[in-house]
């Protein structure tokens, strides 16, 4: 049941952390950036789009990462995408939207400064739940199952992260600071918090 509370609060609070990111207008997480540019593109719902792509990236999962599947991949499947766009929508609801943001720089930089932690503390606490992760950060697993360790997760994550930025950007997505703050120091910030998540969850 602890197990089952992290993962669930920790895909809540990446959705969170990502809709403020997506509120801030200063950029998304890489992963997002890609998403909303493929959406905008086919034009489906942005909850859509991860959902589709996730069902995507699970091919090489289930040829190479099996051990990585769980209820915490359907459930951040299925659900990531769609929390984030009904964020944004309370956010919407409280009079808080991206074009009200355009004249009030500070509050966007709080948001963002906000959101960044709140995101990969939520990363951090699915993937300690060890119920399973998405296909997307099952991406970093692989690749230093591949390299042996010669390559870390945390460098790994790097190396996806802009890849996915690049495709965001190329789809026309919005790209900022918040964009390239998270390509390069999600996978540090992330393995930071894990420790701290397992050390907190061990002592209880």
């Amino acid at each position: 049941m602890k197990r089952l509370i992290l993962m669930t609060a920790g895909v809540f609070l990446i959705g969170f952390g990502g809709a403020m990111l997506r509120l801030s207008s200063l950029g998304t997480d890489p992963f997002t950036c890609m998403n909303l540019g493929i959406s905008s593109i086919i034009g489906i719902p942005y909850g859509t789009s991860q959902l589709l792509f996730n069902l995507l990236l699970m091919i090489p999962m289930l040829i190479w990462y099996r051990k990585g599947l769980g209820i915490g991949t359907i459930f951040n499947m299925a659900a990531l995408g769609y929390i984030s766009d009904f964020c944004v929508s309370m956010w919407g609801h409280l009079g808080i939207t991206a074009p009200w943001f355009t004249e009030h720089m500070i509050l966007r930089f709080g948001f963002l400064l906000a959101a960044i932690p709140i995101f990969c503390l939520g990363v951090a606490s699915y993937m300690e739940s060890d119920l399973g992760i998405a296909p997307y950060d099952a991406l970093g697993q692989i690749i230093e199952q591949w390299t042996n360790r010669r390559i870390r997760f945390s460098t790994a994550r790097v190396i996806t992260d802009v890849l996915a930025v690049l495709i965001g950007f190329s789809a026309g997505s919005v790209v900022g600071i918040a964009t390239v703050i998270t390509a390069f120091f999600t996978g540090p910030v992330v393995g930071f918090f894990r420790k701290k998540v397992r050390l907190h969850t061990l002592s209880v």
